[in-house]
């Protein structure tokens, strides 16, 4: 049995913002990175909630066409929701992870071994969304749906593929994928598990064709975008939310070539990082921590020699060169914080933030650069340009697994930081 009443989705949307929806083009740009969320599930025999009324006005959804009833509502504060379009016809590849979290109360949730196998995942399109703001089932929806984490109620069909559903919600890791992406493991119910039902029969003289997915969704699997474009731009059709990540240009030095990039914090915390073991900090509001270019920025404000603590896994700055982040302004100046790298056995150079050039400034926001060299105890200065080999005789290249931003100083201090990464 569920033990919480899962969030209310919105059900209704006018008929003429339906046709609309219906030729609105999903981004066709992918970042693949994974990021760290939780999901909760709706739909199935004895649920209110029914998997056929969402708020992308698509009614009953054939289980054979598209994704099928593998379908998902997201967070309407979630750092990539894209209010224009309700991010209708979107595809996220879902997997379980077994974690710790809270719900927006602060009650703990243990679910770090209710997964049926982490490496399975599950793609699912948005036909609904799971509003913050919902008053008629406000408890539940301020819960999961107001922004503490980055949150997706699932359909059941899909949930049960993950974990059972007597868990109510979960851990996972996701990321946009195209919507006939195949996951290299694909989840599927497990054997002798009860399948899901649907209390919801299919309308009289029903047959597939009928399903409106297939304005997006083609017979051969892909993106269908049909209707006549001839008097629209392609900006005009295409979801205003993209995300992009340049990639360094590759440099040849004696060490090897650049890596690709490794993003830390963008929107979110990615996939294996986590800012657990951080001391004297206090979290800011969803609605005050907006990065510099829209999307959700990591603002706390740190007590006297209060510290966010990055946590990430062995090797993560291995063969990199570069730490890159934005860091805030406060009263147009930089933050008198620190930064720097550690492992289990130690810590290696920390780097005041203030002395140091900053590469842009860009809406009160400003663009730090650091060579990773310059955390090492044995190089001068940002060291000799090449890639990290650690910081000292016992901290190698592959120990160090941890970035630390620390408030110089006894009073209390701001810290907004943004699209954090290494390259």
């Amino acid at each position: 049995m569920v033990p919480f009443k899962p969030a209310a989705v919105v059900r209704l949307l006018p008929l003429a913002v339906v046709a609309l929806l219906l030729h609105l083009k999903p981004s066709m740009c992918f970042d693949f990175q994974w990021h760290t969320g939780r999901a909760t599930h709706y739909g199935g025999e004895g649920d209110p909630w029914s998997i056929h009324n969402g708020h992308c006005a698509y009614g009953y959804l054939d289980p054979n066409v598209g994704t099928g009833w593998d379908i998902c509502a997201p967070s309407d504060q979630n750092w990539d929701y894209d209010a224009s379009t309700a991010s209708c016809g979107v595809c996220y590849e879902i997997a379980c992870q077994g974690m710790d979290f809270n719900d927006f109360y602060g009650n703990f949730l243990d679910r770090k071994s209710v997964c049926y196998d982490q490496d399975s995942s599950v793609v699912v399109m948005v036909s609904d969304i799971c509003p913050c703001y919902y008053p008629s089932n406000q408890y539940s929806n301020k819960r999961w749906c107001c922004g503490d984490m980055q949150h997706f109620d699932v359909s059941v069909f899909a949930f049960q593929k993950l974990a059972d559903v007597k868990w109510g919600v979960i851990g996972i890791k996701y990321r946009r994928v195209p919507c006939d992406h195949q996951p290299y493991k694909k989840a599927y119910l497990p054997s002798g598990a009860t399948p899901a039902k649907d209390s919801q029969s299919p309308p009289w003289n029903w047959d597939s064709s009928k399903d409106k997915r297939w304005a997006l969704w083609s017979k051969s699997q892909s993106w269908n975008f049909g209707g006549d474009s001839s008097s629209k731009s392609d900006s005009q059709l295409t979801s205003s939310v993209t995300v992009t990540y340049e990639q360094p240009q590759q440099q040849s030095t004696s060490v090897g070539q650049q890596s690709t990039v490794t993003n830390a914090y963008y929107g979110g915390f990615m996939q294996g990082w986590t800012d657990s073991g951080s001391w004297s900090i206090s979290k800011w509001g969803r609605d005050a921590s907006w990065g510099f270019d829209g999307q959700q920025a990591y603002c706390v404000t740190l007590s006297g020699y209060g510290g966010a603590k990055f946590n990430a896994w062995s090797g993560v700055f291995s063969s990199k060169r570069t730490l890159e982040f934005y860091a805030r302004q406060n009263n147009g100046g930089t933050p008198d914080i620190s930064v720097k790298l550690a492992s289990p056995s130690g810590t290696c150079k920390s780097i005041s933030l203030q002395p140091r050039r900053f590469d842009d400034n860009k809406g009160g926001w400003t663009r730090f650069q650091i060579p990773l060299k310059a955390f090492d105890w044995r190089q001068s200065g940002d060291g000799d340009g090449g890639a990290f080999s650690g910081c000292s005789d016992s901290i190698n290249d592959w120990s160090a697994d941890t970035l630390f931003f620390v408030n110089n100083w006894g009073g209390n201090q701001d810290l907004c930081l943004d699209q954090v990464k290494i390259f």
